[in-house]
């Protein structure tokens, strides 16, 4: 996944899709996100290194730390979409469902058609035993990105809870048959 990098000095990249547009601009012409501010190239700077920072410690474990620093990228660059999904991934693997939902919110808002964040929203829901919620969610995210295996995975298993066995059954043999062509 392509993250806010410069390319050239009058250019940068769309926090939400990567394509590439004038720092100056409102609004990217891919994805149709509107830019609450200029893109600054300090502050774009700093919210990466910290959202990358915000990537070491969530991998390391440091959950809490990893939301320090992505709420660090955030306050610097509010429309940064996938800091507030690593966020929202960080909060949840504390326990914090309730704010995770918050940040996938946010950053559905931000980009509309962010599968990965309608699967993590499943996730938390299902987590919380709203499985017609996560339901709902991993169905979203299978049409915004029909080969997120994970999602067919997880939306397989609430099936099976639901009993919908027939339809668990096609997500597993999806999710197995798209994790055979990527490997």
């Amino acid at each position: 996944m392509k993250l806010f990098s410069w390319n050239r000095s009058k250019f940068v990249d769309c926090p939400s899709c990567g394509i590439t547009v004038g720092k100056d601009s409102l609004i990217c012409r891919k994805c149709g996100m509107r830019f609450e501010t200029r893109l600054d190239s300090g502050y774009v700077g700093e919210a990466i290194d910290h959202y990358k920072k915000g990537i070491r410690e969530q991998k390391s474990g440091r959950h809490k730390e990893a939301i320090t620093h992505y709420t660090a990228a955030i306050e610097l660059l509010p429309i940064y979409t996938l800091a507030y999904n690593n966020r929202g991934v960080a909060y949840q693997e504390s326990g914090e469902i309730e704010n995770a939902l918050l940040d996938y919110e946010h950053a559905i808002k931000l980009q509309r058609k962010l599968a990965v964040a309608y699967y993590n929203k499943g996730v938390a829901y299902k987590v919380l035993g709203k499985l017609q919620h996560a339901l709902i969610n991993f169905d979203v995210s299978i049409r915004f990105n029909s080969t997120l295996a994970v999602a067919y995975d997880h939306r397989g298993t609430v099936y099976q809870s639901l009993g919908k066995h027939l339809y668990a059954s096609k997500d597993f043999n999806t999710a197995r048959r798209l994790k055979a062509d990527t490997s």
